[in-house]
């Protein structure tokens, strides 16, 4: 008598079948969720390294103490040659930063800060950067938070000293610290002291 042996074959139920599913979504969700924070702390650095180097930029140009060109913009502002030119950056919380020069009269009450009308680019407006999409300048402060609610920010830089001139609202303060916020909230600070250093630090 000849018998034949049969061989099961189980596979997936349905059941089985959704909660695979569902585990596999829940995990790349979640992967995906961690890369796009990832992205944007690496977005949130770049650009507080980005606003660290304009300030050194500044810093290398008001040491050269050489007019920006052309020439002819520092000859329509009335500037002596006499006068050695300032570079600096503005700050104003919510908008786009601005690099400029000044050359204003060492006797003026516009002296080593940007008083410029218009878009950065006119008057003593050399460049303009403005922040990525959902970035800003979430907060400006000065002395380590002993000095609050700031509109204007001005570091400026002369020759031949190398240590920065930092007006708030025009009020000279020893330190200045600007906030940088990502569209999720994340904070990230640059500091700059009077002495000329300049550093990025995380925001608890």
């Amino acid at each position: 008598m000849i018998t034949f042996k049969t061989s099961l074959q189980k596979g997936f139920t349905i059941i089985e079948l959704i909660v695979v599913i569902t585990i596999f979504s829940i995990l790349v969700t979640v992967a995906l969720f961690n890369f796009q924070g990832f992205n944007e702390s690496i977005a949130l650095s770049n650009l507080s390294q980005q606003i660290a180097m304009f300030v050194k930029k500044a810093q290398t140009a008001g040491s050269l103490g050489r007019l920006p060109a052309p020439n002819l913009q520092a000859i329509a502002l009335g500037f002596n040659p006499k006068w050695v030119p300032t570079y600096g950056i503005h700050f104003e919380k919510g908008n786009p930063f601005c690099y400029f020069v000044d050359l204003d009269s060492p006797n003026s009450s516009n002296y080593k800060k940007y008083n410029g009308t218009g878009s950065c680019g006119f008057d003593e407006g050399l460049e303009e950067t403005a922040l990525q999409a959902g970035y800003q300048i979430a907060d400006l402060q000065a002395n380590e938070g002993l000095v609050t609610n700031i509109t204007n920010l001005d570091i400026s830089f002369t020759r031949p000293n190398l240590s920065a001139a930092i007006l708030a609202d025009g009020i000279i303060v020893d330190q200045a610290e600007i906030y940088i916020s990502s569209p999720k909230g994340k904070q990230k600070k640059i500091v700059i002291h009077r002495i000329g250093q300049i550093s990025v630090e995380n925001v608890p």
